[in-house]
């Protein structure tokens, strides 16, 4: 592998799901993957992610389409 993907994946409501739902169609960025492991080493979350917690927000961005 000779590089890696840093772009961050949206994440938003899915109706139909009645759970958080990714978005895949943001632009991504290649990077390299010794770099990438070690900030991850370093600053990887301790918590465990819960798909079912709906927050709600303000956010308005361009071409929003609920799911």
């Amino acid at each position: 592998m000779c590089n890696a993907d840093t772009t961050v994946n949206i994440w938003r409501w899915g109706i139909v799901e009645n759970a958080s739902v990714p978005r895949f169609d943001s632009i991504h960025t290649c990077r390299k993957w010794a770099d990438i492991h070690s900030l991850g080493e370093k600053w990887k979350a301790s918590w465990k992610f819960d798909h079912t917690v709906r927050v709600l927000d303000d956010l308005v961005f361009p071409n929003d389409e609920p799911f």
